[in-house]
């Protein structure tokens, strides 16, 4: 039976065949050498030959996860920034702070598990490292947006100011390009 390759939208190979899956990275496939490029293979019910899960099975889920997370962070400091910018109170009641805790935890978790699995690395894979570098200045921009900055129209400012890099990050993480969707074709 010959093996048929679909390539995601979403960076990663899968390769079926003989009853097999295999996921793997196309930057991770591109590194290397056409010998070393044997995928981990699972039956289809995702669990490898000793019946114990592998962790090309857990990627699409961690994956879906990831994505479900930075809609739900990005969402809830869009939020939190309108209600602060209109002079709420809620934005900032510990429980909405927690769970934003919570979110952006279980999210950077999610992301350096993802790295691991993948194999990457933010020194060599340039458009991970500009998006680790934009996670900072977000963090700090979003601080500044909902708390630090010591007048409304700064707070606004800062406000879009992390949208924008929110954004960014996103466009990034899509394209896998360090310029996301800034880059002009």
């Amino acid at each position: 039976m010959s093996d048929t390759r679909q390539t995601s939208g979403c960076g990663t190979d899968v390769v079926e065949g003989d009853g097999q899956v295999h996921v793997t990275s196309i930057t991770a496939r591109r590194r290397q050498r056409p010998a070393e490029r044997s995928p981990p293979s699972l039956t289809a019910a995702g669990e490898c030959h000793d019946g114990v899960m592998n962790g090309a099975a857990w990627y699409p889920l961690l994956k879906h996860l990831h994505v479900a997370l930075v809609a739900l962070s990005g969402t809830l400091f869009a939020l939190r920034g309108a209600g602060v910018l209109a002079c709420a109170r809620w934005p900032m009641d510990k429980g909405v702070r927690t769970a934003s805790v919570v979110i952006d935890t279980l999210l950077l978790s999610s992301g350096v598990t993802l790295w691991t699995m993948l194999r990457l690395d933010p020194l060599r894979d340039a458009w991970l490292g500009v998006k680790v570098l934009l996670l900072l200045v977000y963090i700090v921009l979003g601080s500044l947006a909902l708390k630090r900055a010591r007048t409304p129209a700064l707070r606004a400012a800062f406000f879009v100011a992390a949208i924008v890099v929110f954004a960014t990050m996103v466009g990034i993480a899509f394209t896998h390009d360090p310029l996301g969707f800034w880059r002009v074709s």
